[in-house]
């Protein structure tokens, strides 16, 4: 059968490097890895020390229209936080950045500290429910 280890890298659009690549790095504590530029298309790419996690952001010249999670495409990034003390701390962060985002949400399947980037991209801080791990179809 056919399997994979896990997530290698995030790719997103972004409409300025010069403004998201600092935002990224600074807010989640990312390496700079390597920068790139093609003709009308400039990346940056980042590592997450702890997680490994790989981020890449793309410029393009040309359109652009600003992120819309109701557009077929990308919805949401959500990141792995180990407790909801966690979220506390990140919400601490967020403000300490002047960076809205929504309440911490204590719902069904998890909490959850919604944010967004420079661009509206939607992203989250996601604590899931012991629950979850223990589900017959996780292992």
């Amino acid at each position: 059968m056919s399997s994979f280890k896990g997530m290698h890298h995030v790719a997103l659009t972004v409409r300025e490097l010069s403004v998201s690549a600092p935002w990224y790095a600074d807010l989640l504590g990312l390496v700079r890895l390597q920068d790139q530029r093609e003709g009308d298309h400039a990346w940056v790419l980042f590592m997450h020390p702890a997680s490994q996690l790989m981020l890449a952001l793309h410029e393009w010249s040309g359109d652009r229209t600003t992120f819309d999670e109701r557009r077929v495409g990308l919805d949401h990034l959500a990141l792995h936080v180990a407790s909801r003390d966690e979220l506390l701390g990140w919400q601490d962060r967020l403000d300490e950045r002047g960076i809205k985002h929504s309440p911490l949400a204590d719902v069904t399947y998890g909490h959850v500290l919604a944010f967004r980037d420079p661009d509206g991209i939607q992203l989250e801080m996601f604590v899931s429910p012991s629950s979850f791990w223990s589900h017959p179809t996780t292992g």
